[in-house]
């Protein structure tokens, strides 16, 4: 939820803007691997602080195109020694198809791992 300093070590969504809060829209920009950037402007779905976050973004904003809904979540172990991150994504749409079909499937998942591994890295370094 540290949006603010997403640019300093997310190499995926390298800003957001906006209030944290259900219904609101944020600026989104994410940045590919081959430093292709996209910007939205999805609207909060979902705001749990330190467990659960989610934004849902529209093509055109028509549900019925394409819909992505992208979720972030803090899940502690059974042990509670640790906690993990997740984040997802819902497609949804009739164009859905034509997504997968580009490549749209795998490059997202790419995209997910390079923002994981920084995560990780930095959260290693902010506790060592």
């Amino acid at each position: 939820m540290d949006f603010e300093h997403y640019p300093e070590w997310n190499p995926f969504v390298i800003e957001i803007s906006g209030e944290k809060q259900v219904g609101k829209r944020l600026l989104v920009r994410l940045q590919g691997p081959k430093d292709s950037v996209f910007s939205f402007t999805p609207a909060v779905v979902t705001v749990e602080p330190n467990t659960h976050f989610s934004w849902r973004g529209r093509l055109f904003n028509l549900p019925y195109l394409f819909t992505g809904t992208h979720h972030f979540a803090l899940v502690a172990s059974d042990n509670g020694l640790s906690t993990d991150f997740e984040q997802s994504e819902d497609f949804s749409g009739i164009l859905v198809w034509l997504f997968h079909l580009m490549g749209g499937s795998k490059d997202t998942e790419a995209n997910f791992r390079r923002m994981n591994e920084a995560l990780k890295q930095k959260a290693e370094q902010d506790a060592g």
